[in-house]
């Protein structure tokens, strides 16, 4: 009965141990593609050969299996540690694929935020622009109707037509203020949304190995206290 229990431990140890080589050679590839869309550079060859090191020691380690499950006479407690040992090396495959998840996740936030950021400095200098170029015809044109209304010799017909485009000219400059007002307001709105995403991006690369935020202190009254703040 030992000895079934011994051979089934070391022959599912070997074909958990065969899992795991499938896993992190999946991985390794996994990063690679990824580094060569992202286009990383010179040394991608040689962090290449660093991922797959870990897969070439396990298959080493499978190997040892087959042989001491085909030829060797292995006791209860050899069993134990090679069963032991094939279910070690799959939690830690499981524990680093979740922390890679976690830093890509990250990263495309980063990259969200600097792109929204880019289109926001975008549409601003866009803005800045136009409201130069239509402000200073605008003021022209009120300038020049203001003196062209002083003119104490004008019929009333042209006072009139002079007014209204005084009128216009001022309702257009009022329309473009408002424009500006609004998204003069929008982007404040928009950086603190923006520092609130990077300090949550910041605080999750801060958690300690058991993936679980910092709690925060609570004081009397069950009102919120900021870590390392005096009451």
């Amino acid at each position: 009965m030992l000895d079934v229990l011994t051979y089934g431990m070391v022959y599912l140890g070997a074909a958990l141990m065969v899992y795991n080589v499938y896993c992190f050679f999946r991985f390794a590839r996994f990063i690679q593609n990824r580094e060569k869309r992202e286009g990383e550079g010179s040394e991608l060859h040689e962090r290449n050969g660093i991922l797959y090191v870990p897969t070439v020691l396990l298959v080493l380690f499978l190997i040892g299996y087959v042989l001491v499950g085909l030829f060797g006479n292995p006791d209860l407690l050899v069993g134990g540690i090679f069963f032991g040992g094939s279910i070690f090396v799959f939690i830690m495959y499981k524990l680093m694929e979740s922390v890679t998840q976690r830093v890509i996740r990250s990263e495309q936030a980063e990259a969200k935020l600097k792109a929204v950021e880019a289109s926001d400095q975008a549409k601003t200098d866009f803005l800045a622009t136009i409201s130069h170029e239509m402000r200073t015809p605008m003021n022209v044109i009120l300038g020049l109707d203001s003196m062209a209304l002083k003119d104490p010799d004008l019929s009333p017909e042209t006072r009139s037509q002079l007014e209204k485009i005084g009128h216009n000219a001022r309702h257009l400059l009022d329309l473009v203020n408002n424009v500006l007002d609004v998204h003069r307001a929008h982007p404040l709105a928009h950086l603190r949304r923006a520092s609130a995403a990077r300090w949550a991006i910041r605080r999750r690369r801060r958690r300690h190995p058991g993936g679980q935020a910092r709690p925060h202190c609570r004081g009397r009254g069950g009102q919120r206290r900021d870590r390392g703040r005096s009451a």
